[in-house]
């Protein structure tokens, strides 16, 4: 009896790798009009948050990652009232990486109309609330300045954001980067003098220190000269969007932004005020697009 008990579960346990086997086979042998066109990739993903100060050239920059011959005139004012999200994919040699990029109203902010200008505190509120909405955890924090010397109004921002990141969490150093926009009509010496600025002034020691991703030039097509680009400005900015978007790929441990509910609690006062610019907009839906 045993011996044909046996001998049975041999065979169930045949038919069953048998049929697995088939199943295996088919599939691979399958034709993609099988699947209706239809396949599955796994992707990655990267949450991005974007900050600076006001006017510093942030959305440009993200823009001209999205499409690398964007240009735009210069602006007295800043047209980013509300934080958004800019969705996009990054395909290479190791696959497809969906990326969401936050983008920040700017601190220090420049508005055509005086009565719109909001203080840091409440811009801070309205960049919680919104993260709060999109993401629950970060894997790049981008630092954004303009090209020249820097002013007490950047280290002054520089100092907010540190005080504001580091009260949320104290691992947000490991995945901040530094980035320079308007680096394009610089010479070779000037980006040289740039870079070593960063390194060096000690007025960019606490923001250098906390930046451990490192710096990072970028820059777009100037518009006054749209129509004829040189070569050289033309090889630097595709470098440097390229350097940028690799880092922003680049595999790093995700630091959460679950308790940033306290920081916002550290403005209640405001939080009425901010709502209105927030809420109306957070089911809006945003187009992507993939860059290969």
């Amino acid at each position: 009896m045993n011996n044909n008990n046996n001998n049975n579960n041999n065979n169930n346990q045949n038919k069953e790798i048998d049929l697995m086997g088939e199943c295996e086979e088919f599939i691979s042998n399958c034709e993609e009009d099988h699947f209706h066109g239809k396949r599955v990739t796994q992707v990655k993903k990267q949450s991005v948050l974007v900050i600076g100060k006001s006017q510093c050239g942030k959305s440009c920059m993200i823009r001209n990652w999205i499409a690398p011959n964007y240009t735009t005139k210069k602006k007295l004012y800043s047209d980013t009232d509300k934080p958004e999200t800019f969705d996009f994919s990054i395909e290479d040699d190791t696959g497809i990486t969906n990326v969401v990029v936050i983008d920040t109203p700017g601190l220090i902010e420049h508005k055509k109309k005086k009565d719109e200008v909001r203080n840091d505190e409440i811009i801070l509120d309205l960049v919680s609330l919104f993260i709060q909405k999109e993401v629950t955890f970060l894997n790049k924090i981008i630092f954004v300045s303009k090209a020249g010397d820097v002013t007490p109004e950047d280290i002054q921002v520089f100092n907010k954001y540190l005080s504001y990141l580091t009260r949320i969490n104290s691992n947000f150093s490991n995945i901040s980067m530094f980035v320079v926009t308007n680096s394009e009509m610089l010479s070779s010496e000037e980006l040289d003098d740039q870079e070593n600025m960063f390194e060096t002034n000690e007025n960019l020691q606490q923001i250098r220190e906390f930046c451990k991703l490192g710096y990072f030039p970028s820059g777009m097509i100037p518009h006054i000269m749209k129509n004829s680009v040189p070569d050289d400005i033309i090889i630097n900015i595709a470098n440097w969007r390229s350097d940028i978007l690799d880092t922003i790929i680049k595999p790093t441990e995700p630091v959460s932004v679950l308790n940033i509910y306290p920081v916002v609690e550290h403005y209640k006062k405001d939080l009425e005020v901010v709502s209105r610019y927030v809420l109306d907009d957070m089911e809006k839906k945003n187009s992507k697009c993939v860059i290969s």
